[in-house]
This record gives structure tokens, C-alpha cells and sequence, in this order.
């Protein structure tokens, strides 16, 4: 049976998409000031501040899983965000959920927006990783993989 690539799974594209969702996030929030994501979580205090800087180490920590777990050759590998990656992906959804209750309590014209879109991506996020620690992820021989 031939195996297709291992970036072509679906795990990689899943994760990268949620990974580009996250970043777009961050980058809104450190580089945008007046986008509603900026506004939303900078101006929400220390804990908007924190959800920032929490989704930004997270999301780092996912692309440096990318890339070196499944990009790099074999022989290059990362065994502890590899074993742990469930676990990142279920944090980032908390923090997308974190956010979508700021969303709620903000007057902003168009949080109901954020609000969708942060509670579908933190959903999905968590959905991911507990779909993966259900199955054993690849530390046990994924067979997806």
C-alpha cells in the first residue's frame, strides 16, 4: 500500500489551520491596535493581556511543532511537544473560549462577530486535541500517520 506524504494527513492541515486562526489572533493584538481584536484584548486588562501573551506562546509552540515534527526529516524530532501536542491544542481552545466570554461583556460594535468566531475555533481546538488523545496521537503509531 503506498502512504501518501505526511504533510498531505490531515492532522498537519488541521493544525495548521487552527495554528493560521491563532496567529491571525496574535497578530491582531500586538500589531493592530485599532482592530476589534486589539481592542478587545488589550484594552480588556490584565486578563485580556494574558490571553494574548498565553495564545502567543502557544501558537509558537504549535508552529515550532509543525515544523520540526512533521516538515523537518525523521531523524529530527521534538518528543515532548510531539507526546504533548493534545494538550496545547486543548489549552488554545480555553484561551479562544476565554476570549469569546470578553466578547460578551464589551460594548464594541461587531464583538458578536469575535464571539462566533472565537467560540467556533476554540471548539474546534478542543475537539482536536481530545480526538487525539483519544486515539493515542503519533507517539503510539497513529495509523492516519
Amino acid at each position: 500500500m503506498v502512504r501518501p506524504h505526511r504533510l498531505l494527513l490531515f492532522h498537519v492541515a488541521a493544525r495548521a489551520a487552527l495554528l493560521s486562526q491563532g496567529s491571525t489572533t496574535a497578530a491582531l493584538g500586538w500589531w493592530s491596535p485599532n482592530s476589534l481584536t486589539a481592542r478587545l484584548l488589550v484594552d480588556g486588562g490584565a486578563i485580556g493581556e494574558a490571553m494574548l501573551i498565553a495564545m502567543s506562546g502557544l501558537v509558537c509552540l504549535g508552529w515550532l511543532d509543525v515544523l520540526v515534527n512533521d516538515i523537518m526529516p525523521e531523524r529530527m524530532k521534538l518528543t515532548p511537544l510531539r507526546a504533548n501536542e493534545h494538550l496545547g491544542y486543548m489549552m488554545l481552545g480555553g484561551v479562544f473560549w476565554v476570549q469569546a466570554m470578553g466578547s460578551t461583556s464589551t460594548e464594541l460594535p461587531g464583538a458578536g462577530v469575535l464571539l462566533a468566531n472565537y467560540l467556533m475555533v476554540g471548539g474546534v481546538c478542543c475537539w482536536y486535541g481530545w480526538t487525539s488523545a483519544m486515539l493515542g496521537g503519533r507517539k503510539q503509531g497513529n495509523p492516519n500517520e
